[in-house]
């Protein structure tokens, strides 16, 4: 009994492994069983990251033309980005290199002063270290230099928007007060009399990357 019994055994568990993927399964003592399933599909979109901005007053929409700079004074640019796209986004400040005017402007070290989104770097020089100490006085030693050195960095977060949000926020930058020439607005596109950088437009990119990769 136990050889006949053996292979109806095996057999039995054989059904069992093949119909146990299928919703429900009814096994009765003969072997025969019944079955009943449910279909379905899975589809599947993928998200958009999309960026809109304006504010510039230049040919473009965030091109911006800052005339008659003064020591002093900040010049303002004003940008407006919104999330068209489909997912929270982080938004960020890039600055591009590609003429070499990024680089440029961390050459200024305490006679340049830039804000963005409201935080201050007031000590452009990345030949050191964020952080660094530093010490001295600048303008002939009429005013002291920042504690720490605070360039302008490369990418700067702004935020993070869901979908349809927006937000605004200033990009800013004053000659020190106390500056009296020989570090002029070239950087910028305009000459003084003894420029030490040659004219190049700061160029600039306003991105956003998902906050959370989709799976």
């Amino acid at each position: 009994m136990l050889k006949q019994r053996l292979p109806r055994f095996l057999a039995l568990l054989g059904t069992t492994a093949v119909t146990a993927s299928l919703i429900g399964v009814a096994v009765v003592g003969t072997g025969a069983y019944f079955t009943d399933s449910n279909g379905g599909e899975i589809t599947g979109n993928l998200a958009t990251v999309a960026v809109t901005t304006s504010g510039g007053t230049g040919t473009d929409s965030l091109d911006f033309v800052w005339g008659n700079m003064l020591p002093g004074v900040d010049s303002v640019a004003s940008v407006h980005v919104q999330n068209t796209g489909s997912v929270p986004e982080d938004i960020y400040l890039a600055f591009k290199n590609d003429n070499g005017a990024w680089s440029a402007i961390n050459t200024y070290g305490a006679y340049g002063i830039f804000t963005v989104n409201d935080v201050i770097y007031d000590n452009l020089n990345n030949q050191y270290a964020w952080g660094t100490a530093s010490t001295g006085t600048i303008c002939g030693g009429l005013a002291p230099r920042p504690a720490q050195i605070k360039y302008l960095p490369h990418v700067i977060f702004l935020g993070t928007l869901g979908p349809t949000a927006s937000k605004d926020f200033d990009i800013k930058f004053q000659w020190h007060a106390c500056m009296t020439g020989g570090q002029g607005g070239a950087v910028f596109g305009a000459h003084d009399t003894t420029p030490v950088i040659a004219p190049a437009p700061l160029k600039f990119l306003a991105e956003g990357a998902l906050e959370t990769p989709v799976p």
